[in-house]
């Protein structure tokens, strides 16, 4: 006899629980994905001084921005060197093209406020961008194994709601940060906590669903996540101050704080911690909700104890070193991808059939549409 014997094989409990972590995909796809929205590429050159406030950004960049023949497009990182002098009426500047500075401040063509606007992520500090997404995914990762640790040692539900909590207050927290470090120490533990939901969420399904509809269950996990990838480009158009955008996404998460009240506990895990006056009464709330008649129970339960204890022959730790070592091996397969050993890879089929003109792409001459096409012979 299974659990599921007892609780119904997909019940109306059941339904809620993978409505609800369905659903969790669509805030879960917009934290993930927001990078791209909350600092999107944005074009920018060296700021004039305010003393040229009356220059056009035509004028500034013809007089002072080096102009790449090869690119064709205006330096986004230096300035030639120039100096200012005070005439009776305006300024004067001269211009020295012989020598370029780096930028101090910075224009650009965007009015919407996003984290690379507010704290000039441009040039040499590219790379904090970057950094975000890697932030974030090291959260993913610490989320994962920590939720693993605490969903077993004290209980799903309340590490569900625990990690639920803590996602939806670093987020709100990182829509009025007041500094970079500050960002990313937010999105840090958002991450965490939606590694923990989902970590938890899953234990809990899985432990109360009948095998045969896991697999179909699974794979419906993704609606949630391709409904957020949908949405979230008109919201980020509507929404074009990141703060606001931030805040918006993580009401996303909101409704799932109605799982407080209707969230039962996995009567499997009771069992296995011997609980047996908790797992009993949640199995009496999965009969009363799935509308189930169960005769002599306290028979049932001694069935269930029993089978559980016998169920006890691996090793606690053997799944985690499993899912541990796998992970491991993965990171380190992403050091063997062709683009971490900066190698170009073919965007067309022409490209493909010319591997030898792919390899121009390593250099600074830039491919000519035209070298890509073969010789037409009469």
């Amino acid at each position: 006899m299974e659990i599921t014997d007892v609780i119904g094989n997909l019940g109306r409990l059941q339904c809620y629980i993978i409505i609800l972590l369905i659903y969790r995909g669509v805030p879960t796809a917009w934290e993930v994905l927001a990078l791209p929205f909350l600092a999107p590429d944005t074009d920018h050159w060296c700021a004039k001084p305010h003393q040229l406030e009356n220059w056009t950004v035509i004028q500034w960049k013809n007089v002072s921005i080096p102009f790449d023949t090869k690119k064709q497009e205006f330096s986004q990182c230096q300035s030639y060197s120039y100096k200012l002098v005070e005439s009776p009426n305006s300024w004067d500047v001269i211009i020295d093209q012989n020598v370029t500075v780096p930028c101090i401040k910075w224009d650009y063509t965007t009015k919407d406020n996003t984290i690379i606007t507010q704290w000039d992520l441009f040039c040499d500090r590219e790379w904090l961008v970057s950094m975000n997404q890697t932030v974030f995914m090291l959260g993913m990762l610490t989320g994962v194994f920590i939720s693993g640790h605490l969903s077993d040692r004290f209980e799903r539900r309340p590490v569900f709601l625990g990690f639920l909590c803590l996602t939806i207050f670093s987020s709100y927290v990182g829509a009025a940060v007041p500094n970079l470090p500050f960002f990313y120490l937010t999105r840090f533990f958002s991450a965490m906590g939606i590694a923990g939901i989902q970590n938890a969420g899953v234990c809990l399904l899985i432990e109360t669903i009948s095998p045969g509809y896991r697999l179909w269950i699974a794979v419906s996990f993704s609606l949630g996540w391709i409904l957020g990838l949908i949405i979230l480009p008109g919201l980020a158009w509507i929404i074009r101050d990141w703060q606001y955008f931030r805040a918006v996404i993580t009401c996303g998460w909101l409704p799932i704080l109605t799982s407080w009240w209707f969230l039962p506990e996995s009567p499997r895990w009771l069992l296995t911690r011997k609980r047996y006056t908790d797992a009993e009464n949640n199995i009496r709330k999965f009969i009363r909700v799935n509308r189930l008649i169960v005769s002599n129970l306290d028979r049932t339960m001694e069935i269930l104890k029993a089978k559980i204890e016998a169920s006890k022959s691996t090793h606690v730790a053997v799944p985690s070193v499993i899912y541990g070592v796998l992970s491991i091996v993965a990171a380190i397969m992403v050091f063997l991808l062709p683009e971490t050993f900066n190698r170009q890879l073919s965007d067309t089929i022409v490209e493909i059939e010319n591997p030898e003109k792919l390899a121009k792409y390593q250099t600074e001459d830039p491919i000519e549409e035209n070298e890509l096409q073969e010789p037409v012979t009469a």
